[in-house]
């Protein structure tokens, strides 16, 4: 399901580059620096969920409409 999961995130950054914007940008920051310290507090739940965060938010810029709604069932 790994590589089915990649092969989609691939699709939506694909759809979705030319339309990245800074706030984009800012709100992976945001959910990065989140795991990271979630990572330094050994709260792998907390990291799990923003590491989905980060993910998801790459397939709904993509498919705002949810087309690529078969994502959600793949990552689980």
């Amino acid at each position: 399901l790994y590589e089915c999961r990649a092969k989609l995130e691939c699709i939506a950054l694909r759809q979705c580059f030319a339309e990245l914007d800074d706030e984009d940008f800012a709100h992976w920051r945001e959910i990065l620096a989140a795991m990271y310290a979630c990572c330094d507090r050994e709260d792998h739940a907390g990291a799990f969920h923003q590491d989905a965060l980060f993910h998801q938010l790459i397939i709904d810029k993509a498919s705002p409409a949810g087309s690529l709604g078969v994502y959600s069932a793949i990552a689980g």
